[in-house]
């Protein structure tokens, strides 16, 4: 298990990719994660809490909790804040849960929170990814997804959810859900659908 305090970001593998210079590939993280911040803004992810970079073929398969007292506690079973860079032919298949009492907090199957920075050019991709974990949040104000939380300047390109978890009419918290599709576990698992069948698929 991976279990941080007072951490601003917190990764199953990788805590922050801090350029979309960077890429990441054929990489994976199997252990539960918990991040816990009480003083600032925290983002927990099940395989890297922010993302900058480029990713590829990557998998995360542990729990992911997001705790903040007084600020939000974004989660996301993959990442918990996608910055800038692509992620492609990835997945996660962990429960999601945040901890926090405030409306600003965003919580996603996939990705928390997607919000393109100042150093990004040409936006942010994520293809070819599902989700199929369960979201939750303590809070009843949070912004939950089935995939992404919330997001801003993100194409999304045959990316899925499992309706069969809890949200299934929510792909996307607050935006409109664009290359964003809900699916059965049978259907994520089915032959010739163009998502990833790395291993630890389950």
């Amino acid at each position: 298990n991976v279990n941080y305090n007072d951490r601003i970001f917190v990764g199953g593998l990788i805590g922050h990719i801090g350029s979309n210079e960077t890429s990441v590939n054929n990489s994976y993280s199997t252990v539960n994660v918990s991040g816990t911040n009480t003083n600032a803004v925290n983002f927990t992810g099940g395989f890297v809490g922010l993302s900058r970079g480029n990713v590829t073929n990557c998998y995360a398969t542990g729990y992911v909790e997001s705790t903040s007292a007084n600020n939000a506690a974004h989660a996301g079973g993959f990442v918990g804040y996608m910055r800038d860079g692509s992620i492609s032919n990835s997945y996660a298949t962990g429960n999601i849960h945040s901890d926090s009492n405030t409306a600003t907090t965003k919580v996603g199957g996939f990705v928390g929170y997607s919000e393109e920075g100042t150093s990004a050019l040409g936006g942010m991709t994520i293809s070819n990814c599902y989700a199929t974990g369960y979201v939750e949040s303590t809070y009843e104000g949070a912004t939950l997804g089935g995939f992404t939380g919330a997001s801003s300047g993100t194409t999304y390109t045959n990316c899925v959810y499992n309706k069969d978890s809890g949200l299934a009419n929510s792909g996307a918290g607050n935006i409109s859900a664009a290359g964003v599709t809900g699916y059965t576990m049978a259907q994520i698992s089915a032959a010739g659908n163009g998502l990833p069948k790395l291993v630890g698929n389950n």
